[in-house]
């Protein structure tokens, strides 16, 4: 059981590291508000921050209308410092 928990675990955190390596690796984004750029292009936006949305020219305009959702970094490095105080407790 431990060591199909082990192995749960590495392959989570492996993932979690490549997905934050892989995030690094993006080239720079010069639009405001924009979370990420369009492949090879960094001045036009494929993804908004929370609370902004796209416009036709690919710029980040305010979404009056949404309420804004946590960000995904947060999210995730909260994700992984749970999988590793469940795992140092399991092994405690």
């Amino acid at each position: 059981m431990a060591s199909t928990l082990n192995k749960f675990l590495l392959a989570f955190m492996t993932l979690a590291v490549l997905a934050i390596h892989a995030a690094a690796q993006s080239p720079p984004c010069y639009i405001w508000q924009c979370s990420e750029c369009a492949a090879g292009n960094a001045t036009q936006c494929a993804i908004c921050n929370p609370g902004y949305r796209l416009n036709a020219m690919g710029q980040c305009v305010t979404n009056v209308n949404a309420s804004a959702a946590p960000d995904s970094a947060v999210t995730a490095i909260t994700a992984v410092a749970a999988v590793v105080a469940v795992a140092v407790a399991y092994m405690s």
